[in-house]
């Protein structure tokens, strides 16, 4: 089974007779967990009938903001309404199991309109907000991910840190020191991570790693994750790398691309 099979959803019921529409939508997502296909850092959510959002709310990480437990469902002759609460998916030391825990409460209000027509309408504007099953999670998610979870669901693709993400210069490679894997002395703009609230409260703790390069201008680019953590964290280290600054290195005088490893540590878990 793939690490995410466990989290993705099956096909809707066929059309229902007027009166049972709630009743099957019931059973078939109370208890269930589900995907959502863009990661909304708020917790009440509302869609139109086509299952496009309404209103003003930023996106964030799939793994703070992305899975959702169902606990109940009621439907009006103007709104679906599903709600339970969010999952903070973690990963296990090795970066290859995730764990669930249980989140703030989550609520999804889609409207919708009674009569002829009703359940199928409902069956398009879910599968607009969440992720079919076997459907490819990964366009979804921000591209240094991508390879990460394709490996891991075992879709093959070479894994970053044997791709070309930073290989252009092997023997450039700056060697690991401190807590990333570049010589201090050549970095000109530093941004440190948060740990961030939510996953400190969940205990996410451990180490997350990047493969990247330095451009010849000194450029964090090409970040490829290559050991997950979960909690959001993932996506705070590369929202800050990405603001690092180097000065160029040199090879025989002319500034070349260099690959470099980032490692980044949160909590007190050992190594």
């Amino acid at each position: 089974m793939s690490l995410l099979s466990a989290l993705t959803f099956g096909p809707f019921l066929s059309d229902p007779t007027p009166g049972v529409v709630e009743e099957q939508i019931q059973k078939q997502y109370v208890g269930s967990q589900r995907i959502l296909r863009k990661f909304y850092d708020t917790d009440r959510l509302k869609f139109d009938d086509r299952g496009d959002f309404r209103g003003k709310a930023a996106t964030g990480s799939w793994t703070l903001f992305g899975n959702v437990d169902i606990e109940h469902v009621s439907l009006t002759d103007k709104a679906l309404i599903l709600d339970g609460h969010r999952n903070i998916l973690i990963f296990n030391e090795d970066g290859k199991r995730m764990e669930r825990k249980k989140g703030d409460r989550w609520a999804a209000e889609i409207a919708t309109h009674a009569g002829p027509g009703q359940a199928m309408q409902i069956e398009s504007a879910l599968r607009n907000i969440f992720v079919a099953e076997g459907e490819d999670l990964t366009p979804l998610l921000p591209d240094y991910w991508q390879d990460y979870i394709q490996r891991l669901n075992g879709r093959g693709g070479k894994p970053c840190e044997m791709s070309e993400v930073g290989d252009e210069n092997k023997n450039a490679m700056p060697k690991s020191g401190g807590s990333v894997g570049v010589t201090d002395g050549k970095k000109t703009h530093d941004v440190p991570p948060n740990y961030l609230m939510a996953a400190r409260m969940a205990g996410v703790e451990g180490e997350i790693r990047f493969r990247a390069s330095i451009s010849k201008s000194g450029d964090i680019i090409k970040l490829c994750l290559t050991q997950a953590l979960g909690g959001g964290l993932d996506d705070e280290v590369a929202r800050v790398v990405r603001q690092w600054k180097y000065e160029p290195y040199l090879l025989n005088g002319e500034p070349v691309e260099v690959g470099t490893i980032v490692t980044m540590r949160f909590g007190m878990r050992k190594p």
